[in-house]
């Protein structure tokens, strides 16, 4: 167990733990001092590692990540990432380091849990990458970022309760079998919700897409399934550049429509 720990001005991957099995990291500092001071260059590294933790549910397991730093998590299976502050202090307050973090990347493994963390002023990035089978990331919130969640490769994975608030992109998935339930994408200026062209049968449930510029649900993979989601106050409501979804039903609510040719899909 690693905590209250201050990590601050490496310029390498500090904190490297290798093959480790239930490693927990809680309460410490990534790029920024215990008095609030950020720095930058620093990032934490788990190699194979398993069933450990990052964080926690209590307010004292807190990790505190600013500057440019981030977890990666590299193979590995059961490795949970909980509560975590990325660009704030403990109360929300953004950090003014000008840098943004790089966010967790689950680099493959299998059934890594991404909850509860909070993603702040990261327009530059992405706040959370995943590839690997059957990883949650569930109850996160993300402002003024570029990407929220990219799950670009792998099966089975969970995609919930997640609220995204003024970012470039949404969600975007390009992994086989994924549900994506009860999340909330708010101000998206590009997409609210993307299915890429390696995707085939994901399932879309009860989401909800609203008030940004761009397509709030954008569809190029296989077998789509989308149910009960609305999507309200979007440039295009579905847009499909693969095959037709299986819409169940859904909802458009005062959507500025557009059907361009035959490569865009509207209910």
């Amino acid at each position: 167990v690693i905590r209250g720990l201050s990590l601050t001005n490496w310029n390498c991957d500090i904190a490297y733990f290798n093959t480790c099995s239930g490693c927990v990291i809680e309460g410490s500092y990534l790029n920024v001092t215990p008095a609030g001071t950020t720095t930058s260059g620093t990032l934490l590294y788990l190699n194979t590692a398993s069933n450990g933790r990052l964080g926690g549910p209590l307010p004292a397991q807190h990790n505190l990540v600013a500057g440019d730093g981030g977890f990666h998590l590299n193979g590995g299976s059961g490795n949970i990432v909980q509560n975590n502050r990325f660009n704030t202090d403990r109360s929300g307050v953004v950090f003014a380091s000008g840098l943004a973090p790089s966010g967790v990347y689950l680099n493959g493994g299998s059934g890594a849990q991404v909850l509860e963390n909070s993603f702040q002023s990261m327009m530059g990035g992405t706040a959370v990458l995943a590839t690997g089978p059957s990883h949650t990331l569930d109850g996160n919130a993300f402002k003024n970022v570029g990407t929220a969640i990219d799950y670009s490769s792998g099966t089975g994975g969970t995609i919930s309760n997640n609220a995204v608030d003024t970012t470039t992109w949404g969600i975007n998935l390009g992994c086989s079998g994924c549900l994506v339930t009860l999340n909330s994408v708010v101000g998206a200026n590009a997409q609210g919700m993307l299915v890429g062209g390696s995707s085939t049968g994901a399932m879309l449930l009860q989401n909800t897409v609203e008030n940004g510029t761009g397509t709030g649900i954008r569809l190029s993979g296989m077998d789509a399934e989308l149910g009960f989601n609305v999507v309200s106050t979007q440039w295009r409501a579905v847009g499909a550049g693969g095959n037709l979804p299986k819409p169940i039903v859904d909802y458009w609510v005062g959507v500025l429509d557009k059907v361009r040719k035959n490569d865009e899909w509207t209910k």
